[in-house]
């Protein structure tokens, strides 16, 4: 009885990542054309896919990690503080990480449909995940305990890194077919209904594949640190037989 209890707000803040994954995902498309609302080309060019697209993620995350933050660290000067500075310091890390991620991305020149080239497309998502993982060690030190939320930080980059790997395999699906047939049926479909190309090849499908590839491994996590951070943060309340 007992685990559930602890089951069911794990599965409502893992529930509630994924979908906050979809606006946040609208907004890293949006940063992927450059918000070039006008038509083509909207392949990311450099801007986009190097520095906006990861940055544009995290700050579409900032709101949901402030919050969980606050939930974690409770209602006191030391919980909005940490509230704060995590919402200002995750998009910042987003900008940052996946800017030197993916400088080392194109720095390794593997073959572009290559399986390398897979793993390598990695690289933003590790480094981002990194440095969010420093923001989050830094939130929670203080309630969960420095073991756990050291632990929090490490999961939340391997999963960072999962999540990472799966959307870069259906990207460079996408790649190699020069229009996925999912992507493409989902962009046709829009223009129907007079949506941009560019929302509707880009914007879209974003909002609805990182939720799936990357939002599930990463809501797994977050529900896992909740578990960690507050079984650290217990302590017994009677010590009469101690």
């Amino acid at each position: 009885m007992e685990s559930r209890r602890r089951a069911g707000p794990c599965f409502v803040w893992w529930l509630a990542w994924v979908l906050w994954c979809v606006p946040a995902g609208a907004l890293a498309g949006a940063g992927l054309i450059e918000l070039n609302w006008g038509g083509p080309p909207y392949d990311g060019g450099f801007l986009g896919d190097l520095v906006l697209f990861g940055g544009f993620l995290s700050l579409g995350q900032a709101p949901f990690v402030s919050v969980f933050v606050s939930a974690l660290v409770g209602r006191s000067r030391a919980g909005y503080v940490a509230a704060v500075l995590s919402a200002v310091s995750w998009p910042l890390m987003g900008f940052v990480g996946w800017a030197f991620g993916s400088y080392f991305e194109v720095g390794s020149q593997t073959p572009l449909y290559s399986d390398t080239h897979i793993f390598v497309g990695v690289l933003p998502w590790l480094v981002v995940g990194a440095l969010d993982g420093v923001v989050m060690v830094a939130a929670l030190a203080s309630v969960g305990g420095l073991r756990a939320a050291g632990i929090s930080g490490v999961a939340w980059v391997v999963a960072s890194a999962t999540g990472g790997l799966f959307y870069e395999y259906w990207y460079s699906l996408d790649i190699a077919a020069e229009q996925n047939k999912i992507k493409d049926a989902i962009g046709t479909y829009l223009e129907g209904f007079g949506f941009a190309e560019n929302v509707a090849f880009e914007v879209v499908p974003a909002a609805l594949f990182l939720p799936l590839l990357y939002g599930i491994p990463t809501g797994l996590a977050l529900a896992g640190i909740l578990r960690l951070v507050r079984r650290g943060s217990s302590t017994p309340t009677d010590t009469r037989y101690s």
